[in-house]
């Protein structure tokens, strides 16, 4: 859930949320970060530790948005991975085909 900055100094309205980069890598973070590049989202990075934070009056919504982005990513990214090596082999025996060989 994410945590609200309730003082009213320069952090009100700041919203934020740790994610462990061992179940969202750095890369899936940073490609839902430029799909939601246009809200304000700001990433950092230390160790295995990721910081998603938003300044925003629907700071909650945007951060809950983005991780869903981030898990899409990720499972694009793993699936990629798992099945990367079969869709060569496919696409390489359609393109021989088409040729003819």
């Amino acid at each position: 859930m994410p945590k609200k900055k309730t003082d009213m100094g320069k952090d009100a309205g700041m919203f934020e949320v740790r994610a462990g980069t061992g179940v969202y890598s750095a890369e899936a973070l940073k490609l839902a970060a430029f799909v939601f590049v246009d809200r304000g989202i700001k990433l950092s990075f230390k160790k295995n530790l990721a910081g998603i934070s938003v300044k925003s009056p629907e700071g909650e919504r945007i951060l809950k948005e983005f991780m869903n982005e981030a898990l899409n990513q990720q499972c694009r990214m793993d699936l990629t991975e798992e099945n990367g090596k079969s869709a060569k082999i496919i696409i390489t025996r359609a393109m021989l085909s088409a040729l003819g060989k």
